[in-house]
């Protein structure tokens, strides 16, 4: 009974909307232009900072690993989020880097870069919701207990009647200490009302 409900569950999977075209697959929306024009013309600023998690945890809200600040000169972008994006944004949770968008779609974005402590800021920005994103590169250190030699230790005794000898072997162990260049993607969603002048945002992995 428990197998045949996770094969439903697994069948009524639906794929978000997407054309595929060649080996990649695009929103089937049209995008609206004007919409999106329209939110990157404002007098709002969007005020944040970037940070990447060394691991997520399944807890929605707590991830206790050690955080790292984007690098000043890490580049943010934004873009609107129209009814097109929303479904590039299925469409790449799905098919990974095969989902695309068009070069028109992806000029109507903003970028900048961060500066000290992960902090950046978008400005000139009207009314509406926004996606931002970035990829936090940090050097991630890593511990490993490796094995280098073996102890041997001689084990002897006897009584009235025989004697013995035999040799445990213990195995010697030595922490190596290394690091190597890892990156996470942070994002976040933002809202700007009408009568907002600066919204603050943390983009988190």
């Amino acid at each position: 009974m428990w197998v045949a409900i996770l094969l439903l569950g697994a069948a009524c999977h639906t794929p978000p909307p997407g054309r595929l075209v060649g080996d990649d697959y695009v929103p089937v929306t049209e995008l609206d232009v004007a919409a999106a024009t329209a939110m990157l013309q404002g007098q709002a600023r969007i005020v944040g900072t970037a940070v990447a998690k060394e691991r997520d945890t399944p807890w929605t809200g707590i991830n206790l690993s050690t955080g790292h600040d984007a690098q000043p000169g890490t580049v943010v972008m934004l873009f609107p989020r129209t009814r097109y994006f929303d479904e590039y944004l299925a469409l790449r949770e799905e098919y990974g880097a095969r989902a695309q968008i068009s070069a028109e779609a992806f000029a109507l974005r903003r970028e900048v870069r961060v500066g000290d402590e992960g902090a950046f800021e978008v400005a000139n920005l009207g009314p509406g919701e926004f996606y931002l994103e970035a990829v936090v590169a940090y050097v991630q250190e890593t511990a490993e207990d490796v094995q280098t030699g073996v102890q041997y230790t001689t084990i002897q005794g006897s009584n009235p009647h025989y004697s013995w000898q035999h040799v445990e072997e213990t195995p010697i162990y030595t922490t190596v200490y290394g690091s190597y260049l890892a990156s996470r993607l942070v994002q976040g969603f933002v809202t700007i009302g009408p009568e907002d002048d600066v919204v603050h945002v943390k983009l988190r992995n």
